[in-house]
């Protein structure tokens, strides 16, 4: 099966600094589809495409692992601080907000190479916003105090006027991790304009009500009201095509290295959904694991009636992930989904017999598990109309600057796994080091097992049967992956060494 980029919708995710763990980002791309047509992906390494002008800002080739017709390139690259936030304005061009310099950019691909050559500042004084979105020919900028909104554009598209389009937004600090992203998303259907709004701590119980929250505003910013509350920060927000409310939410810290893991649900109104009292499925919060959480005790019977209504989320993703960025999605040949994110590479979930399924889609961003070092690290995702994959990335490090990269598809240059491919699994025995691989194609050519930069660090006897065990016990703890080589290209795997 290839999967068609016009059929990838969604949001994305943030790396979340916690206390005594640093967490990767990682990128996820959400696709519903039946059981009947879901089927596993395999990967295939792929040459990052750095056009000539971009080159000098990247100090080696680096290898992306994509599905077979995928490829990435550098989009644009150079004087970008902090690109976070993505949107298509109305002649459809990339436009980003770079919260550390309080701008919006727009990236003009003049001659339709599929690079971007020109970048205009298109409105500025933006107060660090890192969500915009256009809207009947004005922008809006998301701060975490108020929203301004520019209008006015000259002929060139540049935003002369700015005004406060919506102030008095909750952001006082009242405990630790103030969350002060803010994004946007306009429904026209029913005139509204929601937005999410982080809460003022990890876990606490928060004083102004709006914060933890989705709030819906007329589209004009009057009237605002509490949606959706419970949301510690909910960041993500997305309209399925029947024009249900979706939010990736990001969870709180301290509760263990696994848990609580983040959100992926439809929101109703009026519901609540946990924060800060419980998780998942009415899992009470651990009240004696620091004194941020006993700080909240004694539990009320209020406490205990609204856990026991809270409603229980869609799916979940990694735990200790923040969810960032938004697009809106669309249906094509019957198939909704949205598009999240969550660390360093770009994963697709399908919705297979109801229960959710991860596939990796993109990796190669890290290139040191163990250290946490990679040479981009993916924040904002967009769609354009042509089914172009746009995905921002805010690291900076001495390989690489923040950057725009570009993921396309040409069927062209697909070529079909081996069937037997969607078979293949790898069992890792974190203690041994032992790999069991099964349903291996009976045409394996040879066995590799490289790290995250493409370097062979293992090789491994071709198996006789569908069955065999690879020893990885003598490589230091880390990510690598397994790459059988086939007549057809590689099928590649992703194995931790704990």
């Amino acid at each position: 099966m290839h999967v068609n980029v016009s059929d990838i919708l969604g949001m994305s995710l943030q790396s979340n600094e916690v206390p005594m763990q640093r967490v990767l980002l990682l990128t996820i791309f959400l696709f519903a589809a039946s059981a009947a047509s879901a089927q596993p992906l395999v990967l295939f390494p792929s040459p990052l495409i750095i056009p000539p002008q971009f080159q000098k800002y990247y100090d080696s080739a680096e290898t992306v692992y994509l599905p077979t017709g995928f490829t990435a390139t550098v989009y644009y690259t150079g004087t970008l601080v902090s690109p976070r936030f993505m949107a298509l304005d109305s002649e459809g061009n990339v436009c980003v907000a770079d919260g550390s310099t309080s701008t919006v950019v727009r990236l003009v691909d003049t001659n339709n190479d599929g690079v971007a050559d020109t970048a205009i500042t298109i409105a500025t004084g933006t107060d660090g916003a890192e969500d915009i979105a256009f809207h009947h020919g004005d922008l809006f900028a998301a701060a975490s105090g108020q929203t301004y909104k520019y209008s006015a554009p000259d002929a060139r598209g540049i935003f002369s006027a700015r005004d406060v389009f919506i102030m008095g937004i909750g952001n006082a600090p009242q405990g630790t991790d103030n969350h002060t992203s803010r994004t946007l998303l306009f429904d026209d259907h029913s005139n509204s304009l929601f937005m999410s709004v982080g809460s003022p701590c990890d876990a606490c119980r928060e004083l102004d009500t709006m914060r933890a929250s989705i709030v819906r505003y007329n589209q004009d910013g009057t009237d605002p009201t509490l949606f959706a509350s419970g949301l510690r920060n909910a960041v993500g927000l997305a309209l399925d095509s029947s024009g249900q409310l979706w939010a990736t939410v990001a969870e709180r810290n301290n509760q263990g290295a696994d848990t609580p893991a983040e959100l992926l649900t439809g929101i109703e109104q009026g519901a609540f959904y946990g924060w800060p009292l419980a998780f998942g499925n009415h899992t009470w919060d651990d009240f004696e694991i620091d004194s941020e959480y006993r700080a909240m005790l004694p539990i009320t019977h209020e406490d205990s009636i609204r856990v026991a209504d809270m409603r229980v989320p869609d799916a979940t993703i990694a735990a200790h992930s923040t969810t960032m960025n938004r697009i809106r999605p669309h249906k094509c040949d019957g198939t909704d989904g949205r598009l999240i994110a969550n660390g360093s590479k770009i994963v697709l979930l399908q919705k297979i017999g109801g229960a959710w399924a991860t596939q990796n889609f993109c990796t190669g961003f890290l290139t040191d598990s163990i250290h946490y070092l990679r040479w981009a690290r993916p924040c904002g995702i967009l769609l354009d109309h042509r089914g172009n994959i746009y995905f921002s990335s805010d690291h900076t490090s001495p390989h690489s600057t923040p950057a725009i990269f570009r993921i396309s598809y040409d069927a062209a240059n697909a070529v079909a796994p081996d069937p037997i491919a969607a078979q293949l699994s790898l069992s890792p025995n974190p203690t041994t080091g032992i790999v069991l691989a099964s349903g291996i194609p009976t045409n394996i050519e040879s066995i590799v097992v490289t790290n995250p930069l493409g370097a062979t660090v293992l090789e491994a006897r071709t198996p006789q049967g569908p069955r065999f065990e690879i020893d990885l016990s003598a490589l230091p703890a880390g990510t690598y992956f397994v790459r059988f080589q086939t007549p057809r290209g590689f099928i590649t795997k992703k194995v931790i060494r704990e």
